[in-house]
């Protein structure tokens, strides 16, 4: 089933609608003449996250615009706020957009790492044993000025831990065939070998000391 207008929403008026979201539209990111990772770019470049175009879709999807022939200002942006909105609401509502999904994180994590490296930071995955002799590792994820830092705060996260590795993820270049979900590696263990977990943000997770997810 379509997304449908829930009670207690918000309802903007169209002219309400248009200057509260006016850096969304299409125009704004222009959505009409640039390839989808630019237009993606200028959303984030607007302010927009996940939590921000929810709140906008609630507001704006009751309207009709009939002037334009049903076309909304704000067709990218719509389709996102539907697609996150169904995806909090279950299988049952239709994810509208979900193509504009990926390519819109992927803009996020670029803004992310872009802001990281201008105060000197940069994305580190650090594995360690939580105790010494343990036999899982886990898998740390910070932001950190290089492998060292990183470790220091695996050790602040997990008071007496074991540092096995420390390797810079790079997300802002490909990944190479040789590591299909990671980038650069910086110590002797390659960013595969220590991130068989499949959320590259995952503050924390467990893989046996064979590698294998448990």
């Amino acid at each position: 089933m379509p997304n449908v207008q829930q009670s207690g929403e918000p309802r903007l008026t169209h002219i309400a609608a248009l200057k509260k979201w006016n850096h969304f539209t299409d125009s704004f990111i222009e959505a009409q003449t640039k390839p989808i990772e630019t237009v993606m770019d200028n959303l984030v470049a607007a302010g927009a996250t996940e939590e921000f175009l929810k709140t906008f879709w609630k507001e704006v999807k009751h309207l009709c615009w009939a002037s334009t022939y049903g076309q909304s200002p704000w067709e990218t942006a719509a389709y996102l706020g539907a697609s996150l909105e169904a995806r909090d609401l279950g299988m049952t509502y239709r994810r509208i957009g979900d193509q504009y999904v990926a390519p819109f994180r992927a803009a996020v994590e670029k803004r992310r790492l872009r802001d990281l490296e201008a105060n000197g930071l940069k994305p580190f995955r650090v594995m360690l044993h939580e105790h010494h002799g343990d036999r899982f590792r886990m898998a740390f994820d910070c932001d950190a000025t290089d492998c060292e830092h990183a470790a220091d705060l695996a050790e602040e996260a997990f008071p007496g831990c074991e540092v096995i590795s420390c390797t810079w993820f790079d997300y802002s270049q490909p990944v190479s065939d040789e590591c299909p979900k990671y980038g650069k590696e910086t110590d002797s263990k390659t960013a595969c070998e220590a991130g068989l977990i499949d959320e590259r943000h995952l503050n924390a997770g467990t893989i046996d000391e064979g590698g294998a997810p448990c």
